[in-house]
């Protein structure tokens, strides 16, 4: 079942680069102290990336997405 659901969640972008390059998803690949890693894509070469999103605050309420990181 947990495959299923992140075949769909690949399927599903939950966020775009300003440039509209990279692709966010809702997998997380881990996360640490200031930062959570999602799965990624970049749709000019369709290689797998890493979205980074740096905790700016304590409170976590502002996020800079990393792309590639």
């Amino acid at each position: 079942k947990r495959e299923k659901e992140e075949e769909e969640a690949e399927m599903k972008a939950i966020d775009t680069s300003t440039d509209g390059r990279f692709l966010k998803f809702d997998i997380e690949l881990g996360r640490g102290s200031f930062k959570t890693v999602y799965k990624g894509l970049d749709t000019e070469t369709w290689v797998e990336v890493a979205w980074c999103e740096l905790q700016v605050d304590q409170q976590g309420t502002q996020c800079i997405p990393m792309y590639a990181c």
